[in-house]
């Protein structure tokens, strides 16, 4: 039976409910529109303790609304809270201790997990009923995972939610009129256009989409950066930090060997082409040699010249005897479990690579939350995030600021990087810290 929460003894007695146990919460919005700009239209709650089912309307026709002031009161209930796409619901309600139980269940079966309404233009025509249909549906969906979820896949979710939310939230600035992305509708009255990061993905590497603009993969040649400027004009810049040969120094990290802070490529062009000084050509292939190698299989001529390859292959084989073996690898930073039994078109490099990802992703996650805690009191903000690059759009008065940026950013030159400064995303240049 669903139990509708029209008056507030109705309401101070479903929160007396959630005071202990498990809950669901099914919030309904349009998705449409950007999360940033969603107001809910109803939440739906399933209690596991007593198999119990309320709705609460802010505006949906069928039943009474209450004031979304009230929503504080529902959310600081004592029950443990699970929700799904807690990301998109961060922007209109403070969700930060729920569990996203659909990342959980997406973790453990590659599974995504959506919430089909019936066609429409307006939630609000749907009927109550019907929607509570599609609530049924996913709850019977995720059921079985709530109050089993794997503790080091919620921190993760939680941290990635926090870093994600936050960068959809500042936006992006653009330039009216050479805007080039998509349709003018999208830049809203701030001068700002939105992307929603998904990071539900095999190596949880998130992309980047929004209304058919994939900002994760914007085309230079193309020129679809260059309407991507700052929002302080004359007074501000983008800033942009990319790291240098980021997989392999995480990797080198993460087993101790020891790597010089000058270029890897170079670094490593010198044994394969067993020269001093390279040509511009030869670092360049560099690059694409150790792509393969690392991609595709170290051979055995190279780990015998080469001792940082011979351990890549090293941990390669042993890597993946671990996985045969006892079923699952872990990622080297939150340890969540890649299992045998999900990630089933695995062979030894790709594995590895897998895990490259997973700790970029990771070590990024704790990076961006630095990030936007350094940026929280100040004008400047992180708003693009590209793999192993930050964009950040700065004011004048604090460039000083990326100094501080970069030195957490290296962590104790662990991991060398770049920085590039420009008035757009299309035309930045390289600067020294």
């Amino acid at each position: 039976m669903l139990n509708y929460i029209e008056t507030p003894s109705e309401f101070s007695d479903m929160c007396k409910t959630l005071s202990t146990g498990n809950a669901f919460f099914h919030c309904v919005y349009d998705a449409g529109i950007h999360p940033v700009y969603v107001n809910p239209i109803a939440i739906f709650i399933y209690h596991d303790a007593t198999d119990s089912k309320f709705v609460v309307s802010f505006s949906h026709p069928d039943v009474i609304s209450i004031s979304k002031k009230c929503i504080p009161t529902l959310i600081n209930t004592k029950c443990k809270k699970y929700i799904i796409h807690k990301k998109d619901s961060v922007h209109f309600m403070d969700v930060s201790d729920f569990i996203d139980i659909s990342f959980d269940k997406y973790t453990k079966t590659l599974e995504q997990t959506s919430v089909n309404y019936p066609v429409c233009k307006d939630l609000h025509s749907i009927p109550i009923m019907t929607l509570k249909k599609s609530f049924d549906d996913t709850l019977k969906l995720l059921k079985k995972y709530i109050g089993n979820e794997d503790v080091n896949s919620a921190k993760f979710s939680t941290d990635m939610c926090n870093v994600f939310s936050t960068i959809e939230k500042n936006g992006m600035y653009v330039n009216k009129d050479i805007f080039n992305l998509g349709d003018t509708s999208l830049i809203k009255e701030n001068g700002c256009v939105y992307g929603q990061y998904n990071y539900f993905t095999p190596t949880t590497r998130p992309s980047n989409r929004f209304a058919k603009i994939n900002f994760a993969a914007l085309n230079k040649k193309k020129n679809e950066r260059d309407s991507l400027m700052s929002r302080f004009g004359t007074d501000g810049g983008l800033v942009m930090v990319d790291y240098e040969s980021y997989h392999l120094r995480l990797f080198a990290e993460h087993i101790k060997f020891e790597l010089p802070t000058s270029s890897l490529h170079e670094y490593l062009g010198k044994f394969y082409y067993d020269k001093d000084e390279l040509t511009e050509e030869e670092y360049d292939m560099s690059k694409k040699i150790t792509f393969n190698l690392i991609f595709g299989g170290i051979s055995a001529d190279v780990k015998e010249h080469i001792p940082f390859m011979k351990t890549v292959a090293e941990y390669v084989d042993t890597n993946w005897n671990n996985f045969q073996k006892n079923g699952y690898v872990e990622t080297w930073l939150y340890k969540r479990k890649l299992s045998k039994n999900c990630y089933t078109d695995m062979n030894p490099y790709k594995l590895f690579n897998y895990l490259l990802q997973s700790i970029e992703t990771e070590q990024n996650c704790k990076m961006g939350m630095k990030l936007n805690n350094h940026f929280d009191d100040l004008k400047s903000k992180l708003v693009l995030y590209h793999y192993d690059a930050f964009l950040m759009d700065m004011h004048k008065s604090e460039f000083k600021e990326v100094k501080k940026v970069a030195k957490f950013l290296e962590n104790d030159g662990k991991y060398p990087l770049r920085m590039y400064v420009g008035s757009n995303y299309g035309n930045m240049n390289e600067i020294k810290v």
